[in-house]
């Protein structure tokens, strides 16, 4: 399957915005989205659809656990990278740790690693970018994928997120909420965030191949304001926590799927998603230590306005200028070059096919049609000569 689902895209975009505006409360003092980490939920359901799009048939035809890995390490590290080193220097400047302990948190983080402390640099297991807890679990759950998910039966799938959603039922019920898995306390609710969320978008892709999803084909702007509608939904509580996460996020990724969202904007919101999930952190950090977030509420919005578009500015830049070049590079340098598919291969007239055939024998450069004729002769010599002939065999 190669249909790019330009929706999907476009609400990855809204949601990773969404994810900025939510940690803004830190410059407001005034939570605007409620429910914003729910994103992160949405990401691992976008994820589960699309990695299945991506490689479900593939693995299936033989891909090797090996080239998915590299295919996934090329796709997400360049910008992990980035964020550690740019939480890094934040860090530095901003909390003043000792220096080896800052090197040895920048190393784990750069390995998609949790720290081995939470304090004294930030907030969390990956302190210097907290965004990156995600992608910790993202890459645990595209390894079960490639190794089990996409071999297994559905009834086995089906299991895994039944379980899954019965922990996060039971876990909501005693927290109240599901913003969990990024520090030490709760870092293995992030098991069942993950496993819920990205079976489901595996079991989504499997029913939309079956062609067993309904096909209301709303545009893309509606299920983005749905999204943003729950996202900012102000009560809080377990049975809250739970419809959202296992119920409506879901049918709201149902509706992408057949939804339409044609237009420069989604698609340039799904390639600008992914660098302001990431680098967005440290700009807050600068921009709550700076000092201009203490004042009045009008000079709070004033400097969540001013983070907001950093956020967008920077992520532009990196985008554009680092990112795509430098995955192009090692899509070049370590996955070599994309196999062409047939409809690409160059047509060749009979005689350059013949010629190009023979060029690839080696040592032995006979064309095609003359080995063919030499070996014609010989087979109606052999069948003309009478049987118990003593005519000399001159096979040889």
């Amino acid at each position: 399957m190669h249909h790019h689902f330009k929706a999907l895209d476009g609400l990855r975009g809204v949601a990773a915005i969404a994810v900025v505006v939510t940690h803004a409360w830190k410059l407001l003092d005034v939570q605007p989205l409620r429910h914003g980490y729910l994103a992160v939920d949405f990401f691992f359901l976008l994820s589960g659809f699309v990695i299945a799009v991506a490689y479900q048939d593939r693995i299936s035809a033989g891909f090797g656990f090996a080239d998915f890995w590299k295919a996934r390490i090329i796709r997400l590290y360049p910008l992990v990278l980035v964020g550690s080193l740019s939480g890094a220097a934040t860090a530095y400047f901003v909390y003043d740790p000792p220096l080896w302990r800052l090197m040895l948190a920048t190393f784990t983080q750069a390995l998609f690693l949790p720290a081995p402390w939470e304090n004294g640099l930030g907030f969390g297991l990956w302190p210097l970018d907290p965004p990156a807890w995600s992608l910790f679990w993202e890459l645990v759950a595209s390894a079960a994928f490639a190794l089990w998910m996409a071999r297994a039966r559905t009834t086995s799938l089906a299991c895994v997120a039944s379980i899954s959603a019965l922990a996060l039922c039971a876990i909501a019920a005693k927290t109240s909420t599901l913003e969990l898995g990024f520090t030490r306390a709760t870092f293995w609710a992030g098991v069942f965030r993950v496993s819920f969320a990205f079976t489901i978008g595996v079991l989504l892709f499997r029913a939309y191949r079956a062609d067993r999803l309904p096909k209301l084909e709303v545009h893309v702007s509606i299920v983005a304001c749905a999204l943003l509608a729950l996202f900012a939904y102000p009560e809080q509580s377990g049975g809250v926590e739970a419809l959202s996460a296992l119920v409506i996020l879901p049918v709201l990724l149902t509706l992408a799927i057949s939804s339409r969202g044609e237009g420069a904007f989604w698609e340039w919101s799904g390639r600008i998603s992914y660098p302001i999930y990431l680098l967005h952190y440290p700009v807050l950090v600068i921009a709550e230590t700076s000092g201009f977030a203490t004042g009045g509420m009008a000079s709070r919005i004033g400097v969540a306005t001013l983070y907001v578009s950093a956020c967008l500015c920077l992520s532009a830049v990196v985008l554009v200028f680092y990112d795509e070049p430098f995955r192009a590079y090692l899509r070049r340098r370590i996955a070599g070059a994309p196999a062409l598919r047939p409809s690409t291969l160059p047509r060749l007239r009979p005689a350059a096919a013949e010629q190009q055939a023979s060029s690839t024998t080696g040592a032995v450069s006979i064309p095609m049609s003359a080995l063919a004729r030499a070996l014609s002769r010989r087979a109606r010599k052999a069948v003309s000569a009478p049987a118990g002939s003593d005519a000399p065999d001159r096979r040889r």
